[in-house]
């Protein structure tokens, strides 16, 4: 499982979060989360549970 602080956007259960990846004009990667988390690239990809459904798109 995840949770993620959506500070104070207006969010509705259902709605989209792209926690790496692109949506509209915006993109954050795992190089992002890494920097902001101050640890490495490869801890990032590895600690996002295999119960979070993943979405492969055109590379």
């Amino acid at each position: 499982q995840m949770m993620v602080d959506c500070a104070d956007d207006t969010v509705q259960v259902g709605d989209e979060a792209v926690i790496i990846g692109t949506q509209g004009t915006e993109q954050i990667t795992a190089e992002d989360w890494a920097r902001a988390l101050d640890t490495i690239t490869y801890e990032v990809v590895c600690d996002i549970s295999s119960r979070v459904p993943r979405t492969y798109g055109e590379q």
